[in-house]
């Protein structure tokens, strides 16, 4: 995260994915997600707040208000 005058600025995220529907023996590990769909949601929710996200591949940067 990045800090100014004792305020977050922005935070890096990097999505996952705890593997539902996969084997038994493998699901609930948190692995990368292969795409940005949960970023990308996650974008669409946040903006009512003024909340940005800068996606880039699993990852994005939050850029708080």
């Amino acid at each position: 995260w990045v800090m100014e005058d004792g305020k977050v600025k922005s935070i890096d995220l990097l999505a996952l994915e705890l593997g539902f529907g996969l084997p038994r023996s493998r699901s609930g590990w948190p692995a990368p997600a292969k795409d940005s769909s949960i970023l990308e949601q996650l974008a669409e929710l946040s903006a009512p707040f003024g909340t940005k996200l800068e996606i880039s591949g699993n990852r994005a940067k939050v850029i708080l208000p």
